[in-house]
């Protein structure tokens, strides 16, 4: 597919490039090549496919929701400034 200098422009615009003549030659045929690749999709026969929502298996990904016992305070008694039940903090607001 081919591009038109208008198109070009608004495109380089839009990505905010600045191209020299020679690079906006070649982003108008690396854009034709681009869409030309992505329209050999339209000749892929889809029928009977049904549509996934994940490229792979990512079922073992998810797991039950369930609560487990955790370090509660443990995990931050040995931090600096912890006292009380409290960890003491720098004011970082003015």
């Amino acid at each position: 597919m081919a591009f038109s200098t208008l198109e070009l422009q608004k495109i380089a615009r839009l990505a905010r490039l600045s191209l020299s003549d020679d690079e906006f030659i070649r982003l108008g045929e690396d854009l034709g090549r681009i869409v030309d690749f992505v329209d050999q999709l339209a000749e892929v026969d889809v029928n009977g496919i049904e549509p996934m929502s994940h490229a792979g298996d990512r079922s073992l990904l998810f797991r039950d929701d369930r609560a487990r016992p955790g370090l509660g305070c443990r995990a931050i008694e040995s931090s600096a400034g912890y006292e009380d039940g409290l960890i003491r903090v720098p004011k970082i607001v003015e």
